[in-house]
């Protein structure tokens, strides 16, 4: 949706609580933010105005969501960090929750810009799986 925020098709009857959102291959998406009877709604991980922890090569980073599934960060500058590297999260069992899509690395600034994005294609999910935090 336009705020970041998607059904899961499971409330408090299934058992559902808050807790992180993965994929069938333990990608984690989002968290549960309400849980209702029989539906519960999930936001994404890097939807607007958030912050999520995350580390890149033993660098440990703050990813800003700014919507439409993305965030941002920075790194210090000669950092070991490439396009298609993993992000993992401590917060979230060190799974992974993204992967850098984007590096502005300006010799002039003391750290380099990072585009992060989900590490699957969100449009192609059918089935999540909840665990509790």
């Amino acid at each position: 949706s336009p705020y970041d925020t998607f059904l899961i098709d499971a409330g408090s009857t299934q058992g559902v609580t808050a807790g992180s959102v993965l994929s069938a291959q333990g990608i984690v998406v989002g968290t549960v933010v309400d849980v209702r009877t029989t539906q519960s709604q999930a936001q994404l991980l890097f939807a607007p105005d958030t912050t999520t922890e995350g580390s890149i090569h033993g660098v440990s980073v703050s990813i800003h969501g700014y919507g439409g599934a993305n965030g941002h960060t920075e790194v210090p500058r000669g950092s070991k960090v490439e396009i298609g590297d993993i992000v993992l999260a401590p917060t979230f069992g060190w799974r992974p929750i993204g992967i850098v899509s984007a590096l502005e690395d300006n010799p002039a600034q003391s750290s380099a810009y990072l585009i992060i994005r989900p590490a699957l294609n969100l449009d192609a999910l059918s089935f999540v799986t909840v665990e509790t935090l």
